[in-house]
């Protein structure tokens, strides 16, 4: 029986040493078809100025090359790696992340967490979109498109801090539109973006409420609008109002002839007087485009798609990736981990769309009804 002694710190004394039976190099350890291999070809070409610009040029040489430690947490993060500590231990352990760091020293975690929340913080936007402009030269990436959306992810803060929906919910519809105006207005595109009321449409609890607008005739010539009890609502004024987002508009506001004795107040108005209505003209207008588009045979398409690679990617991030709260805090930080996510999230799916031979393709087709 042999003795083993637990006093001693180095382990190869404890039994016999064993002969190298790997090879000296990891390149025939790496897969051709492994995905370590296109993130760092893809991510070697990138101008990587502004990192380098971060280290002060007096001074030692940092241990690992700036250039391969964002490789290395780029990977990381494609990976679902996020804590510095595992992303430690994967460069000791992993041979993919070996094969990224060619020879050099694995770093601690500390060295990890500085860099990703110090060294890489003014350059990271900038790699991000280097990264989307080589992906549209090689036609992996349209800009014809562009789906938004958004989704909810913790914030490294107090649990009391968090932010209820009702007091985002409110300003929805409206930077909805303050964006579409902005974004198509300057590049001519056309929106496509689905009212916050469009699935209330389509009930007929909505259809049967005489004391909605959009149940009401309207007469453009005399700019008024008939009641379900056959009266006039005239303009009576306008008015300007900002809205805390700082989203300017004109309401106009619109008073029924005379609601007294009216059988349907009821079920029409609250209000003591007659009834009131405030509207948008600027903003109905630019409604009533995007319900046009998206009941159009490009608008389903387009529906359809952001279903599938919009919503479907926030689904893959939490759900497949795991990423459910950010690690570093302060808006600057929790941009950078999202767009070191986005760019993991992105070359992976560019390795899918390479091995399943659908590269150059933007959109699913809709399929044929029976």
């Amino acid at each position: 029986m042999r003795i083993t002694n637990y006093t001693t710190k180095d382990y190869t004394e404890l039994g016999r040493t064993y002969q190298l039976v790997l090879p000296l190099s990891l390149e025939g350890l790496v897969p051709n078809d492994d995905s370590v291999r296109l993130l760092s070809h893809e991510l070697e070409d990138l101008d990587y100025t502004k990192l380098y610009q971060a280290y002060s040029a007096k001074g030692r040489n940092p241990a690992v090359d700036p250039k391969t430690m964002f490789k290395i947490l780029t990977y990381a993060y494609s990976q679902t790696i996020y804590s510095s500590r595992k992303i430690e231990t994967a460069c000791k352990r992993d041979i993919n992340f070996m094969w990224l760091l060619a020879g050099q020293k694995a770093p601690d975690h500390s060295t990890i967490a500085r860099f990703r929340s110090g060294f890489l913080e003014e350059a990271c936007e900038d790699l991000f979109y280097q990264m989307v402009h080589r992906l549209e030269r090689v036609g992996e990436l349209s800009k014809e498109t562009v789906f938004l959306d958004g989704t909810k992810l913790e914030a490294c803060a107090n649990k009391y801090t968090f932010v209820w929906k009702k007091s985002v919910g409110k300003w929805e519809e409206n930077m909805k539109v303050k964006k579409a105006t902005a974004i198509c207005g300057r590049r001519g595109q056309q929106p496509y973006i689905k009212p916050q009321t469009y699935e209330k449409w389509k009930k007929r609890s909505f259809k049967q409420d005489i004391s909605k607008r959009e149940n009401m005739a309207y007469n453009q010539e005399s700019d008024t609008y008939i009641c379900h009890a056959g009266k006039e609502l005239r303009v009576i004024y306008l008015k300007k109002q900002r809205s805390k987002s700082g989203y300017e508009s004109e309401v106009t506001v619109y008073e029924c002839e005379d609601c007294t004795g009216c059988p349907y107040k009821e079920k029409c108005t609250k209000a003591k007087g007659n009834k009131r209505m405030y509207v948008s003209k600027s903003f109905l207008e630019k409604r009533e485009e995007s319900y046009r588009n998206i009941q159009s045979e490009k608008g389903i398409k387009y529906r359809t798609n952001r279903s599938i690679q919009v919503e479907g990617a926030f689904g893959v991030l939490k759900n497949d990736y795991g990423f459910q709260r950010f690690l570093l805090r302060g808006k600057k930080k929790v941009k950078l981990e999202i767009l070191l996510l986005s760019m993991g999230y992105n070359l992976n799916k560019l390795h899918r769309k390479i091995q399943n031979e659908r590269t150059g393709s933007y959109l699913f087709d809709l399929k044929a009804s029976a």
